[in-house]
């Protein structure tokens, strides 16, 4: 019997060394996790950042990042914020808000707002269903005892988070009063948000 126990041992000892070199070399060969950081240089030539831009806030542990630029020869300046989440099964979705600021407040228009994917494409229509945006978006804005305002004045407020997973998008037109649009909720299980 303790010969037999004494055979088993070293077979024992080496199925044990076996698995964690297996362990060891899946993890050295898995690809490292991108930052927001990583993603907001790779995003820089499709959203327009040139070397005016400054970062405003770095957070990189929350995965969120804002950048602005003053624009030439106005009292204003064009903000960018953008923020990451990854889904459980490792999926990144970045999203990123583009919009100018004034005196008139900080607006931006509805395809100022984008998702892209890891691979630095567009997926705000796969990610959400863009068509309630686009028609909550064109509903007209009837103010107490006014007509409606024309279209072009209508513009957006997207308030990406620094922590969380809710964007909350404002509609209004500039200089006046704004009201909740829709918000978002980013579910970790599907990789994708859904519209409240």
């Amino acid at each position: 019997m303790i010969r037999k126990v004494m055979m088993k041992r070293p077979l024992i000892c080496g199925l044990l060394v076996m698995g964690i070199f297996v362990v060891s070399t899946q993890t050295s060969n898995a690809k490292p996790t991108k930052t927001i950081l990583d993603y907001y240089n790779a995003l820089k030539v499709k959203l327009g950042i040139h070397k005016n831009f400054k970062i405003e806030k770095q957070d990189i542990a929350n995965g969120y990042l804002s950048v602005s630029a003053p624009v030439p020869g106005l009292p204003a300046s064009k903000t960018i914020t953008m923020a990451l989440w990854r889904s459980r099964d490792g999926k990144d979705l970045i999203g990123v808000f583009s919009f100018s600021c004034s005196g008139m407040g900080c607006w931006g228009d509805l395809q100022d707002f984008k998702i892209f994917n890891a691979d630095l494409q567009e997926v705000q229509k796969q990610a959400l269903d863009w068509q309630i945006l686009e028609a909550r978006f064109k509903a007209p804005i009837k103010p107490a005892g006014a007509g409606n305002f024309p279209k072009d004045l209508v513009k957006i407020k997207v308030n990406i988070p620094q922590k969380g997973t809710t964007i909350k998008i404002y509609k209004g037109v500039m200089g006046v009063e704004s009201k909740l649009m829709a918000t978002l909720v980013y579910n970790y299980n599907k990789g994708t948000f859904s519209i409240l």
